[in-house]
């Protein structure tokens, strides 16, 4: 999560200050100070006009650069921000901040490799900023290189003790290698640090709501709702509990109040389709799923959840439809197979069934023994 660019930006502030004197000529300096000025007040293009003054006036000041590289950054126009930052690496080399800022601009644009690089860079230049071993590990975590995440994150912790995002993105990182236990911890931490960033309590209650513990994730998911009241993804997230917990009419309220705030999103109404189903309201879940599939046509959720609910009507023909659509979109998921195999056993189409066996086990999936002898007794055949 890329939002500690206020922190990059904080960063950069420090050097309208600091670098001010490097100008021999008085208006040089005027219009870099100004330019400072216009930056904090927000009057971006105002901001550029001075630096571009400053940098006619002076052009080697490479500072009048760097900040005008911020500027356009708060723009979006990252590939002006990265010439910026390059004229200023020209002119002076061991500037460790405009090696960090550029590769801010990388890591925003995707280019990762090229981040890490500059991150390298003004890592060397200045080993203990804290915001630098920040982005490269939330880089790396983008890359899916987790235990080099993992190691950045950890540096920036010890570098930056009270940075909350540094934690919140180790519990990202932790989350995501499976380790729900760590992460819980380190969203608690960052909690502790940030006690109104909605997003840690959120996070929280996901590793609690994946390890098994329903009730502390309500409560984190209740208290994201409070501090983010307009989020729709921490009501998503707290109806997705309460349909483990079988709380079926909780889930489904928590579920409309998602699309009510956010009315495009086609994994809400799966979401609300799958409650509905374990409600047994099959006619409402169909229909979730259809519209699902209208907003998302490539959503293999919503065909796999619809045609498990046509199989629950006893509707095996639009069941096995919906499955096959599920497995063209995503052909690698055993489950799929597997009850596809259950509907063509329902309609005494063995042959077709064994053949979706053989291919739940060869995608490393089981099949149920109970499942397994009524198909060998129906079918007349072991394997």
């Amino acid at each position: 999560m890329m939002n500690k660019s206020k922190i990059g930006v904080l960063f950069l502030a420090a050097t309208f200050l600091a670098f001010a004197n490097i100008y021999a000529q008085e208006t040089a300096q005027e219009a870099f100070d100004r330019g400072g000025e216009n930056f904090t007040s927000g009057k971006y293009d105002e901001a550029i006009i001075d630096y571009t003054k400053a940098i006619e006036l002076r052009p080697n000041a490479a500072k009048a650069y760097n900040n005008r590289g911020l500027v356009y950054y708060v723009k979006g126009n990252f590939d002006q921000a990265i010439l910026e930052y390059t004229k200023a690496i020209e002119i002076s080399p061991n500037f460790a901040g405009s090696y960090y800022c550029r590769g801010i601009v990388y890591n925003t644009k995707g280019n990762f490799d090229q981040a890490i690089s500059d991150f390298n860079k003004s890592i060397e230049l200045n080993p203990h900023q804290s915001d630098a071993y920040f982005y490269r590990g939330v880089t790396y975590k983008t890359k899916g290189n987790f235990l080099k995440a993992i190691s950045d994150l950890s540096v920036a912790i010890e570098l930056n003790p009270k940075d909350y995002m540094s934690y919140y993105n180790l519990g990202l990182t932790h989350n995501a290698t499976g380790n729900f236990l760590e992460a819980i911890l380190d969203y608690t931490k960052a909690i502790e640090l940030k006690p109104n960033f909605s997003e840690s309590y959120r996070e929280r209650g996901i590793s609690y709501r994946t390890a098994g513990d329903f009730d502390r994730a309500i409560l984190d998911f209740t208290k994201a709702i409070e501090l983010s009241p307009n989020d729709a993804r921490s009501y998503s997230d707290r109806g997705l509990a309460y349909d483990v917990k079988s709380n079926f009419d909780q889930a489904i309220l928590d579920h409309t109040k998602a699309i009510e705030l956010n009315p495009n999103d086609a994994q809400a109404y799966s979401y609300r389709g799958v409650a509905y189903q374990g409600k047994g309201s099959f006619e409402q879940a169909i229909s979730d799923f259809a519209k699902a599939i209208e907003l998302n046509p490539n959503n293999n959720y919503a065909y796999f959840c619809r045609g498990l609910t046509y199989q629950g009507k006893g509707d095996f023909d639009r069941a096995i439809s919906d499955l096959n659509v599920a497995i063209e979109l995503e052909p690698k998921v055993p489950r799929t197979y597997y009850y596809r195999a259950s509907a063509y056993y329902s309609k005494k189409e063995y042959a077709k069934a064994w053949d979706d066996v053989h291919k739940v086990e060869s995608l490393g999936g089981k099949v149920e023994l109970d499942f397994l002898e009524k198909l060998k007794k129906a079918s007349g055949r072991e394997n």
